[in-house]
Order: C-alpha cells, then sequence, then structure tokens
C-alpha cells in the first residue's frame, strides 16, 4: 500500500505521470469513500470505508510528493484505527450516552466563510512560521488548504454548541495547536526520513495548478456535501443516500467484471440419479 509506494519514492518521484495518477486515483478514492462512510448504520463497516478513504488520502499525499506527510499519517491512522476497531464493541453503548445537543441546520452561510477564513488564515500563519511559501513547497500548501477546512469544521462545531466568546477563543486557541503540531510533526518526519525518500521539486504548470484547484475544491464540495447527507430532507438528499449507502454499487461492478474474466462455474440443483442409486444401494 502507501508503505510501499513511499519506499519505491526515489524511482516513482522521476515520473510525473506517474505521480499524477496516484494523486488522481487518491482523491477519487478519498471522495468516495468518505461520502459512503457518512451512509452506514454498521460501526464496523463505517471504519471499513472510513480506512478506504483514509488509504485514499495516503496515496494523494504521495502523488503530491510528500511522503514524509504520508509516513506521518500511516503511523497516525495506524494508531487510530486499531483504537477505533478495538473500541467499536462500546459504540453503541457511546450513542445512548446523554451528548450536547447541536442543531447542523442552524447553520448559515456566514459562519462557514467566517470558519473558512479563521482557519486558513491560520494555517498561513502557521505554515510562514515554519517557512513555508508557495514557492518552496507548493504541495504543502495544498495540504495546509485542506487543513484550513479541517479547523473550519471544528470551529463551526465550537459556535454550533456555544456561541459565547470564551468558548470560541478556546476553540481558536485548540485549533492553533492542532495545526502546530500538524507542522511540527510533519517537520520530524520529514527529518526522521532525509535520504530515505527523494523529495518532489513540484514544477508549475498547467496540470499541477488544475490539480491544486481540484483538490481544494473537493474537500470544499465533501464539506457541503457532508453537511448535506447529516441535515437534508429533500428527494435528492434521500436519493443521494441510498446510493452511498449502497457502496455506489462498487462491489456489484466489480463482481460483473471478474464473472465475465474468470466466469464462476454453475453447479445444478438436481441430484444425479447415478447418485441416489449408490445412496440405495441399488
Amino acid at each position: 500500500g502507501a508503505f510501499l509506494i513511499i519506499r519505491m519514492s526515489p524511482i516513482i518521484s522521476y515520473s510525473e505521470v506517474a505521480l499524477g495518477i496516484l494523486a488522481v486515483i487518491g482523491l477519487t478514492t478519498l471522495a468516495l469513500a468518505s461520502l459512503v462512510m457518512l451512509t452506514q448504520t454498521s460501526i464496523k463497516v463505517s471504519l471499513a470505508w472510513s480506512t478506504t478513504a483514509q488509504m485514499g488520502f495516503m496515496l494523494l499525499e504521495c502523488g503530491l510528493g510528500l511522503y514524509s506527510l504520508a509516513m506521518l499519517h500511516l503511523v497516525a491512522h495506524s494508531l487510530y484505527k486499531a483504537h477505533a476497531f478495538l473500541s467499536s464493541g462500546s459504540g453503541v453503548d457511546s450513542f445512548r450516552s446523554p451528548t450536547i445537543a447541536s442543531n447542523y441546520s442552524s447553520f448559515k452561510p456566514g459562519q462557514l466563510i467566517i470558519a473558512l477564513t479563521s482557519g486558513g488564515l491560520m494555517a498561513i500563519a502557521v505554515g510562514f512560521a515554519f517557512g513555508i511559501t508557495i514557492q518552496s513547497e507548493p504541495a504543502l500548501i495544498v495540504a495546509g488548504t485542506i487543513v484550513a477546512i479541517a479547523l473550519s469544521q471544528l470551529l463551526l462545531q465550537a459556535a454550533n454548541v456555544m456561541s459565547n466568546a470564551a468558548f470560541m477563543l478556546r476553540a481558536l486557541i485548540l485549533s492553533a495547536v492542532i495545526c502546530t503540531a500538524y507542522f511540527s510533526l510533519h517537520t520530524l518526519f520529514e527529518m526522521a526520513l532525509h535520504g530515505s525518500v527523494l523529495p518532489v521539486q513540484n514544477p508549475a504548470g498547467f496540470f499541477e495548478d488544475t490539480l491544486a484547484i481540484a483538490i481544494v475544491c473537493v474537500f470544499l464540495a465533501l464539506l457541503l456535501l457532508q453537511r448535506m447527507l447529516r441535515c437534508g430532507s429533500s428527494t435528492l438528499v434521500g436519493g443521494l443516500y441510498v446510493h452511498f449507502y449502497n457502496g455506489l454499487y462498487i462491489d456489484v461492478y466489480i463482481t460483473r467484471l471478474l464473472q465475465r474474466v474468470w466466469p464462476a462455474p454453475i453447479y445444478s440443483t438436481r441430484t444425479s440419479p447415478f447418485a441416489t442409486e449408490k445412496l440405495t444401494g441399488d
């Protein structure tokens, strides 16, 4: 998986086509799997789709040349997902336990814009403190934008639960700590993997710029679609929910394709008369 690609980075980094294919496949996998995950009712099935989405995210990071970030993602996800699967049995109890009421339908477009702006400014400030610029590491700018979108989710949830100034200040401080930890751990992993992976000098070109814009647009679209699936009640949302719940029928298409390539033998359900004679002793 991602670990093998990281180990093969000295070879893959010389092929821009291979990096582009990795990024596109990773982005597509991430987008589809994350939406399917939101509609699942089984905890373990949801975790399985979550793992698929995270693997797509790692492929995307490798496609952008962020091998140290992909390694950090791999280690962190392994620890988190191991805990998630081991504690999945208590998920029902956690669901039944009392929680703070939240109303996602109370979000307004203005709140979303403010949260995205706050997250973006925070990611830019912290990234600039670590010496990250669009000229030196453009791929990390894309990763920083993804971090900004994630921070906006945290700020939106904080505003939805309690909108007083003290609580929002705590949410902003927590967001700053998360953003700083993200870039700090990336720097540590980059130092640890120095010499083992070949850094990619992302050239400025039409494909690279288009890919960066597509990545940002996909994550923004995921943010809006997640909100629609959670609180939407229209016919369109209901139809999308059904299709995503069935995994967009990907397994059905793959099964049909495999049946055409390797058709399974068809066994008759009728009992052979010779077998009957042997059983009766005639």
